[in-house]
């Protein structure tokens, strides 16, 4: 399979994904619990499964609207037959074809790579879990708290 080209904006959006998903707890914990009572770190997969959702919805309306757009040029070749503009009519509808084309393969890519955030971040969340099993919580009346 051959590997996928990003415009830089996808790719940097992709490089900041795979930037917080290797960013530690430890790192990210000194947020946790501002502003609220709140003191363990949580995640939640939901924001990023409905984002992988939005992504896929977005790929079918796309592939949807290709399959109309190109449905509706059908026989215009031969009806259109000696009109200067039918040139043109093909270059647009290739390029609305190709542009069409390319979002539903982005969001097509997109929303399994969403999914994979969640069932990393889940998975990462039960390894920390393990990790602390066993030792006691701080109760923030240790010195130099």
């Amino acid at each position: 399979m051959s590997e996928r080209v990003y415009t830089a904006a996808w790719q940097e959006l992709f490089q900041q994904a795979d930037a917080e998903a290797r960013m530690s707890p430890a790192s990210t914990g000194s947020r946790a619990g501002v502003g609220s009572e709140a003191k363990d770190l949580q995640h939640s997969g939901d924001p990023w499964t409905r984002a992988a959702g939005a992504a896929e919805d977005l790929r079918l309306s796309v592939t949807t609207a290709k399959s109309r757009l190109t449905g509706t040029h059908d026989g215009i070749a031969a009806a259109g037959v000696g009109l200067g503009s039918l040139g043109v009519l093909k270059t647009v509808l290739a390029s609305w074809e190709a542009r069409l084309g390319a979002v539903g393969s982005e969001c097509g890519d997109l929303a399994p790579r969403l999914r994979l955030v969640a069932k990393d971040q889940g998975e990462q969340e039960i390894k920390v879990k393990a990790s602390f099993e066993g030792r006691d919580r701080p109760t923030g009346d240790e010195p130099g708290k």
